[in-house]
């Protein structure tokens, strides 16, 4: 359980960089952390899984289990916080 909730600190800055990048999709406006997120949170997400996989300690179970958590850890404020603005 520890290595899944390690991984989804992965998962989690990897999300940053989706919300980053699909808000300069959607506004067609420059985001400073889409340039952040894509130059630094991707490429060590994808490190990250990249050495526990081919150390054989991670499983596809753990993979799906710490992305789950990691988008749920940025996602769901968000979400809150949208819904938050739509009552306002």
């Amino acid at each position: 359980m520890t290595l899944v909730l390690g991984l989804s600190t992965a998962s989690w800055v990897f999300s940053n960089f989706l919300i980053h990048a699909a808000f300069t999709l959607y506004t067609g406006e420059y985001s400073p952390g889409v340039v952040t997120a894509s130059a630094i949170y991707v490429p060590v997400a994808v490190y990250i899984y990249y050495k526990f996989w081919i150390a054989g300690i991670l499983n596809t179970l753990d993979i799906i289990l710490s992305i789950i958590i990691g988008f749920a850890v940025m996602y769901v404020p968000t979400l809150i916080q949208e819904r938050r603005k739509r009552k306002i």
